[in-house]
């Protein structure tokens, strides 16, 4: 094994994605419970108590739901900025976090975890200070971006060096427009430069990001209520297939789940 990638959990209920490498093997986000994220990586052949570190993207609770159980019942240690720290404190949602387990990094700057180089990539979304990853094993690179309402191109660039990408695809413009249940000013969140990323914002990227060399791709954080699978995969491979980008031939594509765990990608 050089590199594992798998999205164990993805969507608006909640978040986990699981990388490992030969030596080390972590989380990035722990946004459902602790006994889902155990059951999932026990689907993938990793216990709990062998995770080196979660890395946290943003303090939104389905990105940190099972931290604090994580942390106390296995010895966990949590990576998160400054900014983030602060907010999830102040948020209340994560309970105590033993003094060990709490893991500060520079926000902006590249470290070690492990045998992996993590660098944080600067997304757009409404946290304090919400960060993509690009996760560096040497030979093998990954690389993760949602909850992001645009994707700039120094992102894209680094996301390109990828072998595989987690890139959001929230929801439908129209669907979210169309939404009885959703007041205004949520609609104009959800579609603002720091919201989510569209179906058709995803599928631009996947076209850059497929030209660029990218040859996985995963669509992740769907939207329960403003999206379906369907919906999401035909609006990407459309905006793939008018690039003259055939989904299974150029890209290997594959959708996420919110209650089970994605395609294993072995790098």
């Amino acid at each position: 094994m050089t590199m594992v990638f798998c999205p164990l959990f993805s969507g608006s209920t909640g978040n986990a994605c699981f990388v490992a490498t030969a030596g080390t093997r972590i989380l990035v986000d722990a946004g459902v419970t602790a006994s889902q994220l155990c059951r999932g990586l026990e689907q993938v052949g990793c216990a709990p108590g062998d995770l080196d570190g979660i890395l946290i993207t943003h303090e939104h609770i389905d990105h940190i739901k099972g931290v604090g159980v994580m942390a106390r019942r296995y010895g966990v240690r949590i990576y998160a900025n400054e900014l983030t720290w602060i907010a999830m404190d102040v948020s209340g949602k994560l309970g105590t976090i033993p003094d060990r387990c709490r893991i500060q990094y520079e926000s902006g700057r590249d470290f070690a975890l492990g045998d992996l180089r993590v660098t944080p990539l600067p997304i757009s979304h409404d946290a304090a200070d919400p960060s993509g990853y690009l996760l560096d094993q040497g030979m093998h690179r990954v690389g993760i971006a949602t909850d992001t309402g645009v994707l700039p191109q120094a992102v894209l660039n680094a996301l390109a060096t990828a072998e595989a990408v987690l890139l959001e695809a929230n929801h439908d413009e129209e669907l979210v427009m169309c939404n009885p249940q959703y007041p205004t000013q949520l609609k104009r969140r959800i579609l603002g430069k720091k919201g989510h990323l569209s179906n058709a914002a995803a599928g631009q990227a996947a076209v850059e990001l497929t030209r660029l060399g990218v040859p996985r791709l995963a669509l992740g954080h769907l939207s329960q209520h403003n999206n379906t699978p369907e919906l999401a995969f035909d609006t990407v491979a459309e905006a793939l297939v008018q690039a003259d980008i055939r989904p299974g031939r150029d890209l290997e594509m594959a959708l996420t789940w919110p209650d089970r765990i994605g395609r294993v990608w072995a790098l």
